[in-house]
Order: C-alpha cells, then sequence, then structure tokens
C-alpha cells in the first residue's frame, strides 16, 4: 500500500503503513521507498525520514515485538524439522518422506549446526616440546643430523 503525501508520516495510519513496509522489506530503505512511494526521486533521503519519524520507530518496536515474530518460536520450528528428519533417517522400519519434509529438516540441521560448529579451526600457536636429555636426539634415541 502506498502513502498518501497529503498526511504526515505521524499519522497513525501512515506510521503503521511505513513500519510495515520496513519489516517486510528488511530495512531496505531503497526498497521500502519504492514500495510506499514510486514518485519519490531522492530516495535516500525520504529513507531517512522514515526511519527518524518517532511514530514509525514506535510501530516498528510494535511489530518485532509480537510473539508471532518471536525467534524462541522459529528455534522451536527447526528443532522440530530436526527431529521430523532424524525419525526418518534412523527410523528401525522403513519410513518414506516426502521432499518437503527431507529438505526442511536438512535445512534446519544446517542453520542449528552453525551454532555448534566453528568454521574457522582456532589459530594454535605450536611449540617445540623439549624434553631434558633429548637436545641432540629424537625419541628413539639416535642423533639429529642437522
Amino acid at each position: 500500500m502506498r502513502l498518501n503525501p497529503k498526511i504526515p508520516l505521524s499519522d497513525k495510519f501512515q506510521a503503521r503503513l511505513a513500519a510495515q513496509a520496513l519489516v517486510r522489506n528488511g530495512f531496505n530503505l531503497q526498497a521500502t521507498v519504492k514500495e510506499l512511494r514510486p514518485d519519490i526521486v531522492n530516495i535516500k533521503k525520504f529513507g531517512q525520514t522514515i526511519m527518524k519519524e518517532s511514530a514509525v520507530q514506535y510501530e516498528v518496536e510494535k511489530i518485532m515485538n509480537r510473539t508471532e515474530n518471536d525467534a524462541k518460536k522459529f528455534l522451536k520450528m527447526m528443532w522440530g524439522w530436526a527431529e521430523k528428519l532424524d525419525g526418518v533417517l534412523n527410523s528401525e522400519t522403513p519410513v518414506t518422506a516426502d521432499k518437503a519434509t527431507v529438505e526442511a529438516g536438512l535445512s534446519a540441521a544446517r542453520i542449528l549446526a552453525k551454532g555448534y560448529i566453528n568454521e574457522k579451526a582456532p589459530a594454535v600457536e605450536l611449540k617445540p616440546m623439549i624434553i631434558e636429555g633429548l637436545e641432540n636426539s629424537n625419541l628413539t634415541g639416535e642423533k639429529v643430523v642437522m
């Protein structure tokens, strides 16, 4: 829905429209401005105006704090998908699952694994191990040739 240029952004309805567009577009100001006011030429300036408006900020907070957008809900849903996939893969009797269930389970497993698996190995400083009496020989007792 487009904003009415004759009504200020401080209007509750206009602020709600702007906030919904911001959230829907992932806070991408360019996409939000194009959706709300395609006639605007200076997108950056109008986007900053939207972000600075206190009524819009209030509406964004209301939208983002709703329980249906709660992160706990999505984590619970992803664990459910991962458990369904685990049930399909580790079942004693052959179980067939539709493609969507398997793909959802695999995607959930990948996303959840990122919290437990570090992509980069931690940098470990390697130091030579010094053993008394073996300064010039190795563990077999042979002399080290340098």
